[in-house]
């Protein structure tokens, strides 16, 4: 075979929100906690569920859009690839980590199901408009009247 692939596509649940670290040369990583799960019948008959665990790496600006939008519990596709590191820990232990490196990533759980507290804060809050009722009430809020007659277009 002349070449290889190494290519992991996973469709599951955030069990945490994004993590993510700024870099001084204004690069950032994300890491993301993704549950899968599956449903199975067991030699005795009796149904099951496993649930595997993966870390998903993201960078620069999708690490930015990740943090973002994503919270926990959050549906998400994920594309990539496996990277296998090991690394010494600070008591000098050496470690091995298993992490899927996202190409690309797609959010999957609709935006009506989200509560406001995740959604993007707008950059100014809209002033706040009174009751009809209290601009009945009050005649010096409400607008002069125009001479000009109204037209019947519809902008």
């Amino acid at each position: 075979m002349n070449g290889s692939l190494n290519k992991v596509m996973i469709i599951g649940n955030l069990g945490m929100d994004p993590e993510i670290r700024h870099f001084e040369d204004g690069k950032s990583l994300g890491r993301l906690r993704v549950a899968t799960s599956e449903v199975f019948t067991d030699r005795f008959g009796e149904r099951r569920e496993r649930t595997e665990w993966h870390t998903v790496v993201v960078r620069n600006r999708l690490a930015e859009i990740c943090h973002k939008y994503l919270r926990k519990g959050s549906k998400i596709y994920v594309e990539g690839r496996i990277q296998y590191r090991e690394y010494t820990d600070n008591s000098g232990q050496q470690r091995f980590v298993t992490e899927i490196v996202a190409t690309n990533l797609t959010f999957l759980s609709p935006r009506a199901t989200q509560q406001d507290q995740y959604a993007p804060r707008p950059q100014q809050a809209p002033a706040p408009q009174q009751p009809a009722e209290s601009q009945a009430q009050n005649p010096a809020t409400e607008p002069p009247a125009s001479e000009e007659p109204e037209d019947d277009l519809p902008f």
